[in-house]
């Protein structure tokens, strides 16, 4: 389908850093006892992708304060195409930490039983 693609950390010369965005879906909470702090998301790129061994430097989440409008499926870009509209990640549920290895990542993410508001 067309759309104008969000272009962040985009760089088309050879051997330079690229990003690439992740779109996903919870669709049902885990849930897990307040004693596991963390839960894990596992995050696989394409062939050729690899991500930095510390990838949370680069990552973002879309959140409130992000330029939502150039999100395909988002509430303030809603394409006809979209599976569903993708919504900010919850307040204080952002990931803290993420290790590559490969084209593969784990994703830490606070277990909202265990934090304590």
């Amino acid at each position: 389908p067309d759309y104008e693609r969000p272009s962040y950390g985009r760089n088309d010369a050879p051997l330079r850093l690229n990003l690439m965005t992740f779109y996903f879906q919870v669709g049902k909470h885990p849930e897990m006892p307040d004693s596991v702090p963390y839960l894990y998301l596992s995050i696989r790129g394409p062939a050729g992708f690899y991500f930095e061994e510390d990838c949370m430097e680069n990552m973002q989440v879309l959140n409130s304060s992000l330029e939502t409008s150039q999100f395909p499926c988002s509430t303030s870009n809603p394409q006809a195409w979209c599976p569903g509209v993708i919504t900010s990640w919850p307040q204080n549920l952002e990931p803290e930490e993420c290790l590559g290895i490969g084209h593969s990542a784990r994703v830490s993410v606070p277990n909202p039983l265990a934090r304590v508001w």
